[in-house]
């Protein structure tokens, strides 16, 4: 029985995703997706008619639902209650597509051609997004008055910075970069950093005793 074309459409983005992530879109060949996904060549042309056109539909689909996680979050809610599901979301979201960082972060790091189109059509619009939650904070008082481009930059980095260094953290932090409880403890200290600093809160200062004089006997 011939597999639904969505299946077929399917499994070739996920081996191309697995693939450009583990060997870079440059090393990786049209036929080596078509081996890993089980198709002919003549399938991932139908589909996508180009190399370039596949990892566009690769990043569109991861960035996509990112998208989708993010419009999620109640746009009624204060920009603290966002900013926090937002940002679960998206930990949650990028430990579960660990590839597609690989794939970003190799794009800019050897400066590639379609680096531009990378920035353009899926990270400025993200950026912006969050950004724009971050914006609202800053504007309401909710927020300190902080330029919301250098604080959108430090949010993404506490974020992003684990699973992109993660084949070097992983040789030496007893951590599982797999677990849920992983992804809890990541956006959990996140947010507490963001909201509550790294310093411990002061003691309150006792009231200082105020000694009544005493009543002489008349």
């Amino acid at each position: 029985m011939a597999r639904p074309p969505t299946d077929t459409r399917d499994r070739i983005l996920v081996a191309a995703r697995d693939l450009f992530g583990k060997k870079g879109v440059d090393a990786t060949s049209i036929r080596a997706i078509a081996r890993a996904a089980r198709v002919n060549l003549a399938m991932i042309h139908y589909f996508f008619g180009s190399k370039d056109n596949l990892v566009d539909a690769v990043l569109e689909a991861y960035y996509a639902q990112i998208g989708h996680a993010l419009a999620a979050v109640p746009e009624a809610g204060q920009p603290r209650e966002r900013l926090e599901a937002a940002i679960h979301a998206i930990v949650r979201y990028i430990q579960a597509n660990q590839s597609v960082v690989r794939i970003v972060v190799r794009e800019y790091t050897l400066q590639t051609p379609r680096l531009r189109r990378i920035v353009e059509k899926f990270l400025r619009p993200n950026f912006a997004r969050l950004a724009t939650t971050l914006a609202e904070g800053v504007g309401s008082g909710e927020f300190r008055a902080l330029d919301v481009r250098y604080l959108a930059m430090a949010v993404l980095g506490m974020v992003m910075y684990p699973f992109v260094a993660r084949p070097l953290l992983s040789q030496f932090l007893e951590l599982d970069f797999e677990t849920p409880a992983f992804a809890e403890g990541l956006a959990g200290t996140v947010l507490t950093l963001l909201f509550d600093g790294l310093l411990p809160p002061k003691p309150r200062a006792r009231p200082a005793l105020v000694e009544r004089p005493t009543r002489r006997p008349r």
